[in-house]
Formats: structure tokens, C-alpha cells, sequence
């Protein structure tokens, strides 16, 4: 790098003669304690000549007390104090902290101490380890040796058997105790509102609203144009109401749900909604098999809320040649769906003589049961909305986790697939706990939250008194990332290749305060993955050597064309998961062998069994594969 092109830890500029010898003290400063004397000489001449640039340098006093690796969520917290609220921590110094314009993350699967030429550290050693390749030969990224001096070694996050996803772990924080308890004060007052008797619920209390229906992409009926906010306001029952059975005589043709010119059964908009005295509530499932023209409906289920009783249950003939009945899910086989009599057209009108406008469905991830079976209708309630998965939105509880959890029953346990009526009357028991305990129930204490909304509740100048504006965050990942992992960020990008994301970082770099982007074409190259970009395929062919050249040119542009004074964070957040990933495969293939021999071993075939000496390698491959590294440089 040139001169003046960077500052930080292992910062790699030219310099020339005159200052070798403050270049000497400046390096060491990184990883022990200097003399004051120097110290202050160092101080006083970045403010005469960097205007108080910011610096990063390991705190070895503090690392040193340590006897493993930092995890990945000590990385995180380090993003937040650089680019946010964060506490400083204790094990690197960051100087001129405010002067930090910018943070910008990457996560980079794949780079391994061989890549670099280096030799493996101790792997549970948690100081800093030079970059200076032992075998410069082999260093395949001279890039990141030309950027850093040092890297420090992390370990990513799993269980002793597993890794999990060091994405959740680096972009979800916990929530401050400031804002947490602004946030339950805030439910409090919220509780009981709109409600036609506060503490005594119905149904309708839980309906999900048009925006989650949009997020969670349910069939919108067409009659709601995509600039409505909200959906009509749902008649609250009262005592004077009607009943839902009489209404439904009443209803004209023109008004009942009904199978439109596109083939979807659509429930239509009344211009005045009767005010019910006991809405029809029904849960609803579909089974659905393979074809050659895709998935399609080939079961429907209908129970009732009030009476529990099974109002409707039909086999579908599909119109396409079954290639697949999955029936580890459907429980379908031949023998059952070759007594079929109705087609889809039929099955809908069956539907559709249960349902009124003002009839609430209510299942688990209906969205996939309407797509089926081409229903589109307002009024839903979606267990899998109204109850949390412990690691919040995007991720979505199982149905068989929740009864298990709030309802301490086994569902879904047997080995001929899933039971529909079963399925649908634990979504009508878990409405009814929300109905008995009140809202709060199934809520898990929310302790987590998006890092990009940690940020947006942070001015730019961290005063809190100031008219300036908020911090901002972008995303920029393969796939959808404002559906997911970046929903709260204020710009996400959505990408097809590894140089797509290099251009979506450095465009929002400029004017964002965080940024997270992921490279994923390396590991893929590695074979440590597949692509997440279906049409990406070429990618897996390439050879070793080209994806590390690729990456070392990515990062290199990347540096140039980052603003001044941005914190630049790469992190590799662990080794080969590949041995740890075969042994997890043989390990459940062996439990679901040892299930259906009815706990007999005898009875499994031998290159099923999984031994002792298995789950102990299991253990240490998974360990090994929990290796990883991080980068840090303010430019």
C-alpha cells in the first residue's frame, strides 16, 4: 500500500527511511505495552500528521489472560462499540473511536492457515498470530498479508456437535437493559388495546395483518390493491350479533367465496361486515404430493373451532403423473390416493361451502395450504406468527415444537407422515392457551435484536441530545436479505455473485454507517458448500487457484475504494466443515435406523452403525472445524 493509505493493526504502508525508527515502536504498539514516552510521541504525531485518525491495536495484557479463542459474538461487540453504542473492549485499544466514519464487515468462508502460507497456531490459543507467511510459496491471498500484520483467531459458534450459522451470531445483539425495559413498558401500555373487552380475548384478536400476509407471501386476494395499509376492520362479535350460520343463508351468490376466472377460490368484500356472535372458525390443512407439474394439492382438512369436530376431509386427484407422495410428510401412498374421487375444482367448492367473508382460517404457515389449494382469503390467524421461534423472525417455530412445548404433547411422531386432522386441531389448541392466558403466552423473553436496529437508535455523533440523524445500516447477501437477516437494515441488496456484493458494499459504504456483506464463492470452490445462487453452478468447477485469485482482487478493490477512516473487519468464522458435517449425517441416519428396528441394533445394517469411537471423533472434527479468523484495519 502507499503511503498514508491506512492505520491500524498491522498496517502495511511504505515508509522511508527517516522513519524506521518510529515505525518499529509503532508496529510493536500493536501487541505490548510501549513506554509512555513513545506512546505520547506516537499521539502527538498522528494528530500533526492524520488529524486524529483512528487506530486499532491489541490489548495482549488482557488477551494474554485468557485460555480460548474470542467467539464470534466478542466480534460483534466489537462492530457495535466501533460503529454504534457498544462498550469498548478490554482486549483492543481504539483510539480516536468518534473518527470512525464507517464500519463495514465481511464474512468470507474459507480462508485457512495454509491459504496464507502459515502454519496452524495452537487451536485453542487465543493471542494474535503473525501474518509473515512461513511458506510464501503458498500464500494464495498476498493481499491479506500486504493489509494486516496479524490476525486473531475466533471460534464460531455451535454446539459440541454442530456449527451454527456465524451470520445470526455477528448481525443479532442482545438488547441494552435501557431499551429493554422502554420496550415493556411500551407492551404494557399497549396491552388491552382495541380489544372489545380487555382480558377477555376471541379469535379475531390474533388475526395476522396484510403486511405480515406480504412478508410472508400468502395469496392477497385481488379486491386488495398493493397500495392498501391494512385490511378492512374485522367486526368485533357482540352480544346483539348475528350468527355466522344464519349469515351465511343470507349471503347472495355474488357475495360468497367462490372460484374465480383464474381457477383461485377467492373470498369477496362485503361493503358492511355483520357484527357476529360466534364467527366461523376452522382449522385448515393440506397435504400435498410431487408431480411432473410440480407440487399439488391431494388432501384438504377442515376442523372445527367450536366443536373440534372434522367438518371436512377429502382426497384430490392431482392433474399430473405422481413422481413423488412424499410420504414421510403427507402420509399419502398410492394405495390411499388412488381413492380419490374429487379434482381441484371440486375440492375448492367443497371449501367454499364453508367459508363465509367473515370466516377465519387458521393453520401453520397457511401461506403454503392456500398456494395448494389456490385459496386466497383475508382472515388468518398463522401459529407460526402469533407464536415465536426462540431465535425471533426471520425463523419460524415447528408446529411440532410448540405442542410440545406449550401443550407438553407428542405430535407428529409416527413414521406414516403427518396426520392433517392432527395438524389442524393443535393449531385450534394453541389458539385457545392464547385465548385462556392472554397474549403474552408462548412469547419468549425477547433478549435479542438486529444489529442494524441497534444502530438506528444511535446519532451520528453518539449524543443523544442533537438534531442530527440516526446511524444507518446496509446488507448486501446473496438471496433476499430484507426478508431476512437484513429486514431492519435501511438498505439491503440483493446479489448473484461474489462481485456483485464487492459493488453493493462499496456503493452503500459511502453513506452508510454499518455494512454487512458475505463473499461465499471461495467456499463453494472448496466444495465446503453449494452455491447460493442456483444458476451460480460454474462456480464449483472453478479451479482452487482462480477462486483465491478472484477474492484476493475483490479484496484489494474493496480497500481502495473504501472511504478514509473506515473500520475494515474480514472475518473467516471457521475451518473445513465437511468431516464434521459427513459424521453428523451418519449419526442421524444411525438414530433413525435404531427408531424404526424398534431400538433393536441387531437389526441395523452395520454400515449404519455409529459407535463410540464415532461420537468421539464427531466431537473433536467438529471442534477443529469450529476454527476461524478475523482481520482488523481502519483505513
Amino acid at each position: 500500500m502507499s503511503g498514508g493509505s491506512g492505520s491500524g493493526i498491522g498496517d502495511k504502508r511504505e515508509r522511508s527511511a527517516e522513519d524506521t525508527e518510529h515505525t518499529e515502536s509503532t508496529d510493536s504498539a500493536n501487541f505490548k505495552q510501549i513506554k509512555r514516552q513513545q506512546k505520547k510521541h506516537k499521539k502527538s504525531h498522528a494528530a500533526a500528521t492524520t488529524t486524529n485518525k483512528p487506530t486499532m491495536s491489541f490489548d495482549l495484557n488482557q488477551i494474554n489472560r485468557r485460555n480460548n479463542r474470542y467467539a464470534i459474538h466478542d466480534i460483534r461487540d466489537l462492530i457495535l462499540h466501533l460503529s454504534a453504542d457498544g462498550q469498548k473492549k478490554n482486549w483492543m485499544n481504539v483510539s480516536n473511536h468518534s473518527n470512525i466514519q464507517h464500519t463495514v464487515v465481511i464474512m468470507i468462508p474459507g480462508i485457512t492457515f495454509s491459504c496464507l502460507g502459515i502454519d496452524n497456531p495452537q487451536l485453542n490459543a487465543p493471542q494474535p498470530f503473525p501474518l509473515s507467511p512461513s511458506n510464501p510459496s503458498e500464500n494464495l491471498l498476498p493481499i491479506i498479508n500486504s493489509l494486516y500484520s496479524h490476525a486473531l483467531p475466533v471460534r464460531a459458534p455451535g454446539d459440541a456437535q454442530r456449527l451454527y450459522s456465524p451470520a445470526q451470531h455477528i448481525l443479532n445483539s442482545p438488547i441494552p437493559p435501557p431499551e429493554k425495559a422502554r420496550q415493556q413498558k411500551l407492551a404494557q401500555e399497549k396491552a388491552g388495546v382495541n380489544l372489545p373487552n380487555p382480558g377477555k380475548l376471541s379469535p379475531p384478536a390474533f388475526l395476522i395483518d396484510i403486511n405480515h400476509m406480504r412478508e410472508n407471501a400468502y395469496p392477497i386476494p385481488s379486491w386488495i390493491g398493493d397500495d392498501v395499509k391494512s385490511l378492512p376492520e374485522y367486526p368485533l362479535p357482540l352480544n346483539d350479533g348475528v350468527d355466522d350460520s344464519d349469515h351465511l343463508e343470507n349471503l347472495s351468490q355474488f357475495q360468497r367465496t367462490c372460484i374465480q376466472d383464474d381457477g383461485w377460490l377467492e373470498t369477496p368484500k362485503l361493503e358492511v361486515y355483520p357484527r357476529l356472535n360466534n364467527p366461523r372458525v376452522y382449522g385448515l390443512d393440506c397435504e400435498m404430493v410431487m408431480t411432473d407439474q410440480g407440487s399439488e394439492l391431494a388432501r384438504v382438512t377442515l376442523i372445527d373451532y367450536a366443536s373440534s369436530e372434522k367438518v371436512l376431509d377429502e382426497l384430490v386427484k392431482p392433474s399430473g403423473n405422481v413422481v413423488d407422495y412424499l410420504s414421510k410428510y403427507s402420509g399419502l401412498t398410492k394405495d390411499i390416493l388412488d381413492g380419490a374421487t374429487l379434482d381441484h375444482k371440486q375440492a375448492q367448492q367443497k371449501v367454499a361451502d364453508w367459508i363465509t367473508p367473515s370466516t377465519i382460517l387458521i393453520g401453520h404457515s397457511l401461506e403454503s395450504d392456500f398456494k395448494a389449494l389456490k385459496l386466497r382469503h383475508p382472515w388468518v390467524i398463522d401459529t407460526a406468527l402469533v407464536y415465536e421461534h426462540p431465535r425471533r423472525m426471520p425463523f419460524k417455530p415447528s408446529l411440532k415444537w410448540l405442542m410440545k412445548k406449550w401443550c407438553d404433547k407428542d405430535i407428529q411422531s409416527g413414521t406414516d407422515g403427518h396426520d392433517p386432522e392432527e395438524d389442524a386441531k393443535s393449531c385450534l389448541e394453541l389458539l385457545r392457551k392464547k385465548l385462556q392466558y392472554g397474549r403474552n403466552f408462548g412469547s419468549l423473553p425477547n433478549e435479542m435484536e438486529s444489529i442494524f436496529t441497534r444502530i438506528a437508535r444511535v446519532k451520528q455523533s453518539h449524543l443523544t441530545n442533537t438534531d442530527e440523524p440516526n446511524k444507518v445500516g446496509a446488507c448486501v447477501d446473496y438471496g433476499n436479505p430484507g426478508q431476512f437477516h437484513g429486514m431492519k437494515a435501511k438498505t439491503s441488496i440483493s446479489c448473484k455473485n461474489d462481485d456483485e456484493i464487492i459493488d453493493g458494499v462499496i456503493k452503500t459504504s459511502q453513506d452508510h454507517d454499518l455494512v454487512y456483506g458475505r463473499l461465499t464463492e471461495l467456499q463453494v470452490a472448496l466444495g465446503w458448500s453449494n452455491s447460493p445462487n442456483e444458476s451460480a453452478n460454474s462456480v464449483q468447477t472453478a479451479p482452487i487457484e482462480s477462486a483465491y485469485a478472484a477474492l484476493n482482487n475483490r479484496i484489494e478493490k474493496l480497500h481502495q475504494h473504501l472511504p478514509q477512516n473506515t473500520a475494515l473487519v474480514l472475518i473467516s468464522p471457521h475451518s473445513d466443515p465437511r468431516p464434521s458435517l459427513d459424521l453428523n449425517r451418519r449419526r442421524l441416519a444411525y438414530q433413525e435406523a435404531y427408531k424404526a428396528a424398534n431400538a433393536d441394533a441387531s437389526k441395523i445394517d452395520q454400515d449404519k452403525i455409529f459407535m463410540r469411537e464415532d461420537d468421539e471423533k464427531l466431537l473433536h472434527e467438529a471442534e477443529i472445524a469450529k476454527a476461524g479468523m478475523t482481520f482488523f484495519r481502519i483505513k
